[in-house]
């Protein structure tokens, strides 16, 4: 069988490869050793400058493509580009990994023609099948068509999430689109683990099985020979880029835990640095560094990238390896590490778990958090070093049985033999035959079709029924070529113009459209594409510009893996002034200190020149990781206010704010790229009072906003605020009255008032009194009420396990809403919580709410609590299945207050809580026979104070539903049964 990989990390490659590079080489290797013909298309580079290599006898073929090459397309729709013009878009684009995908696509069409390639394999990560798979959609591609397999590595949204990084850079969308499209269109799935497997069919919403399992091939080496002491030695090794998603953070914090009692322990990193932020900001070692007091500093060995050699003699003085990553699939660094016979702990999120056995070939944590960990390698310490080398024999003899290379490549060939006859002989493309019904041809004003596009746009409507709309690329009068900006909304260019030209399906939903492309044509397009209409990118120049090129938007910043890709023949300035700042500084740091180790190394001979005493060095500023300065600003408050088009209540939130009795405060606004008058409403109150402090970014939601306010705060204590709410004069004195008092506890939060757009009271909360450990009462039912409330204790903020602050990844899953309760918990894993029953602080209702979208909602909350028993293996399942009960509940009065009786009784049934239903039955029939949209009573009064500085209940109505009265009774009833 002919096999063809696509792989620009296929080594030596232009960065330093990790398990996809290793992969790719390994299962080539094997396959050729196994008598098969393997063609491999890589990255082109200085350090692999041949254009082809033959290996094994001639039959491993490696093919090599530099990204800017000029490769002339087969079978155009017209004239051809000039030379090099296609590459040179791409590589401007805000995803210029695409590159690579078109130079392979070309490149692989001539090898299907020629050498008959009869199956392709490549990963998700930056699609590089993707161009392929397009042209062979489009019918563009050669007559054989050999099925596509996509082997799932790690996809850049998993990545993005489990680094924590910020997924708004430019490149974040237009690869997860790419990669998303690769996946679906593959004839097969292939993953090395379960975890994998699963993952993604849960993410891609595929059928069960989808996706076939087998694991790595195992390299060639033997065990490695350890001395006494070295088994004896309480030195662990973690080999690996230093990565937040390696779970290096969480490791270097449960190192030092251990450490502090055991002074002898050592935690060795065999791996080069990583930026800490999405854009080449900040290191991750210096982030691991700072995040130690200085006293366990030395506990932390840091040996940069070592060469095969330097790493084996490294291996063989530890006796102990270690793979805690947040998220991972089935590593090679933790199965070089049982090779070579070491026993491995390891966190449960990855496919680690399905190469150890715990307590036979290592240790298995409870979960990926410091504490977890901790207590992992508490275990591990404990072992005498005779169970560890046996251990270490029983790791060496599963994974070779486990990723036994012969047994992997019989198992790889009967897979691919599968899909090949599933796949059928070669299949012709799509005829372009003459139009029967032409498509519906949308252009801009100065832009004209190209000959061949109505014949290759007709054949993809009757390949593909369910297409609505095509689109292509523009060629503009001065040679250069407009691409669309991602699949996500492919009809639009960088920068959000629609591009040139477009064809819609005859008869389709959008045929009756006008001809002329305007901007109300692209907004009807983003509406439907909204509601799951198709559209495809046809990868070749569909219609031609009379005029130049649209001048190059303003783009969001790029990450450091997008600005990493290499353009050998683009000026070294140039591609700097491409860079972040925060980046672009990495970038001369490391050169500089290059340059300093080379004037060491030449003045090593001569007598040194005394040395000037050098400066101190300059604090570390705080980072995403959550190192922190050593102390915070004593009694100071952080106001942290989120906002985004709040023009209409921002004046009476800040005036509350302003207000309090505890003057000691600074209120940090973000205005989230808002569109009305926040911004200049926030500037005005800045130039009044110098405590407030306006920063703006673009709109990335509502928790990315307090992060942003999060990172830049320097208080002792963290209050949010909504921009809508308001704070009684006396909550920030009260609350940290109650945090001083209770050293333990790692926030504080009071009762709150309901009121309308008016700030009239509609409602309050129970008067809830749950103090001390409250993780299991919180989980049932949230008593701190919404993010107004709680006041935190910066440090117990900063400690609590999973991201810093509140969790944006909820926003990218289309499950908003939640980021309050979930920062809760995690702080209440590992504090205790006080309460002041005063009610402190206004929550305003109206229809703009967020949490007005209950079904978003229910998938926050379940994402909140399953991620909590991921944490929490030991929280009870009854805990969580009436937290899920109770938050129905509370969606059931959400959808009633919102005039939505049905849905509220559709809540009311899918709680399952038939004890808290018949508790709150008296309730509920009062509320039940109200009219849907009828509104409830209302004082005619404004909020009213007390002597206290609260809100006075007297004047405010009772609660409508007795929450505290019944979890409060029901908790007491609970303990007593326990005592007795």
């Amino acid at each position: 069988m002919k096999h063809l990989f696509l792989c620009r990390e296929y080594p030596p490659a232009p960065y330093l490869p990790g398990g996809i590079g290793s992969y790719v080489r390994q299962i080539c290797e094997a396959l050729a050793e196994a008598g098969e013909t393997v063609h491999v298309i890589g990255q082109r580079w200085p350090g692999a400058a041949r254009l082809r290599e033959l290996r094994h006898g001639g039959r491993l073929v490696i093919h090599r493509v530099a990204l800017d090459d000029p490769m002339p397309a087969g079978r155009p729709l017209g004239p051809r580009p000039p030379p090099g013009a296609v590459q040179a878009a791409m590589l401007r684009s805000a995803f210029p990994s695409q590159v690579f995908a078109w130079q392979a696509a070309l490149l692989a069409e001539q090898l299907v023609e020629d050498e008959g390639i009869e199956v392709i394999e490549a990963q998700e990560w930056e699609a590089p099948l993707a161009s392929f798979q397009m042209r062979r959609a489009a019918g563009l591609g050669p007559a054989q068509r050999p099925p596509c397999i996509v082997h799932l590595h790690s996809s850049t949204e998993s990545i993005f999430r489990a680094n924590g990084w910020d997924a708004g850079v430019a490149d974040h969308d237009p690869a997860v689109a790419l990669e998303a499209y690769s996946i679906r269109q593959a004839d097969a799935l292939l993953a090395p683990s379960r975890f994998m497997a699963d993952e993604v069919e849960a993410r891609h919403g595929l059928p069960a099985c989808r996706v076939t399992v087998i694991p790595y091939p195992l390299g060639p080496g033997e065990p490695l020979r350890r001395t006494p002491e070295a088994w004896a030695r309480p030195e662990v090794l973690h080999v690996g880029r230093l990565e937040g998603r390696k779970g290096v953070h969480e490791w270097a914090a449960a190192v030092g835990r251990v450490a502090a009692g055991q002074p002898a322990l050592r935690a060795a990193f065999a791996g080069g640095d990583t930026p800490l932020q999405a854009t080449g900001d900040g290191s991750v070692q210096r982030a691991m560094q700072a995040a130690l007091p200085a006293a366990l500093g030395a506990s932390l060995v840091f040996h940069g990238n070592l060469d095969r050699p330097a790493l084996q003699a490294l291996r063989a003085r530890c006796g102990l390896g270690v793979v805690p990553s947040r998220w991972e699939n089935f590593p090679y660094s933790c199965m070089e590490a049982m090779a070579s016979g070491l026993p491995v702990l390891v966190s449960p999120t990855g496919g680690m778990r399905e190469m150890v056995v715990d307590g036979e070939s290592g240790w298995i944590a409870a979960d990926g958090q410091p504490a977890g960990l901790a207590e992992a390698l508490r275990r591990a310490l404990a072992s005498s070093p005779a169970q560890r080398r046996a251990m270490g024999e029983a790791a060496a003899a599963r994974i070779r049985q486990l990723c036994d290379p012969a047994a992997i490549v019989a198992r790889q060939l009967a897979f691919r033999r599968a899909v090949v006859a599933a796949a059928g002989e070669t299949r012709p493309a799509p005829a372009a035959a003459a139009v029967s019904v032409p498509p519906v041809l949308c252009l801009k004003p100065g832009a004209r079709l190209r000959p061949q596009a109505l014949a290759a746009a007709a054949a993809c409507f009757e390949a593909d029924p369910d297409l609505g709309c095509l689109v292509g690329w523009a060629l503009a009068a001065d040679g250069r070529i407009v691409l669309p900006a991602s699949l996500a909304a492919p009809h639009r260019a960088e920068g959000g113009a629609p591009l040139p030209a477009l064809l819609l399906r005859a008869g389709g939903p959008l045929a009756d459209t006008s001809p002329v492309l305007d901007e109300a044509l692209a907004g009807r397009l983003d509406t439907w594409l909204a509601a799951g209409g198709r559209a495809a990118v046809l990868p070749d120049v569909l219609a031609e510009l009379d005029g130049p090129s649209p001048e190059a938007p303003v783009r969001r910043p790029r990450s450091a893996m997008a600005l990493g890709v290499q353009r050998p023949h683009r000026p070294l300035l140039s591609w700097l002034a491409d860079c972040t700042p925060g980046h672009r500084a990495l970038l001369l740091r490391h050169g500089l200190a290059g340059l300093r180790r080379r004037l060491r190394a030449f003045g090593a001979a001569a007598p040194a020149a005394p040395a000037a005493p050098a400066a101190p060095a300059p604090a570390a500023p705080r980072d995403a990781a959550g190192s922190a300065p050593a102390s915070w600003l004593p009694g100071r408050v952080s106001v942290l206010v989120a906002a985004y088009n709040a023009a209409a209540t921002l004046d009476a939130t800040l005036a509350s704010a302003l207000a309090q009795t505890h003057a000691d405060l600074e209120v940090l606004v973000v205005d989230d790229g808002s569109t009305d008058d926040t911004a200049a409403l926030a500037a005005a109150w800045a130039a009044r009072d110098p405590r407030l402090r306006l920063i703006r970014q673009p709109n990335r939601g509502v928790a990315a906003a307090r992060n942003r306010a999060l990172r830049e705060a320097r208080g002792e204590f963290i209050a949010p605020l909504d921009a809508d709410d308001l704070w009684a004069p006396a909550k920030l004195e009260r609350l940290v009255a109650r945090l001083r008092a209770a050293p333990a506890a790692g926030l504080a939060y009071s009762g709150w008032v309901v009121i309308d757009p008016a700030g009239r009271p509609l409602d309050r909360s129970p008067r809830w009194t749950v103090s001390g450990r409250a993780l299991s009462q919180l989980t049932q039912v949230n008593f701190a009420g919404c993010a107004s409330v709680p006041v935190f204790r910066h440090d117990a903020l900063r400690a609590a396990p999973g991201p810093l602050g509140y969790d944006p990844r909820l926003r990218d899953l289309a499950a908003q809403g939640c980021e309050d309760w979930d920062l809760l918990l995690r702080v209440a894993e590992g504090h205790e919580v006080v309460a002041d029953p005063a009610l402190l602080v206004a929550y305003r209702r109206h229809a703009q709410s967020m949490s007005a979208s209950c079904a978003a909602m229910w998938r926050s909350g379940c994402r909140v609590l399953d991620e909590l028993a991921a944490r929490q293996p030991g929280l009870p399942a009854r805990v969580l299945r009436e937290g899920r009960g109770q938050f129905a509940l509370h969606l059931a009065g959400v959808a009633f207050w919102s005039g939505r009786k049905p849905e509220a009784i559709a809540w009311m049934l899918r709680a399952r809580a038939p004890a808290t239903l018949l508790a709150l039955l008296p309730s509920l029939l009062r509320l039940l026979l109200a009219r849907p949209g009828q509104k409830p009573p209302q004082h005619a009064v404004d909020l009213p104070c007390n002597a206290e500085g609260a809100y006075a209940e007297a004047a405010l109505p009772e609660p409508r539903l007795p929450y505290a009265r019944i979890w409060q009774r029901r908790w007491q009833a609970r303990a007593a049964a326990r005592g007795a």
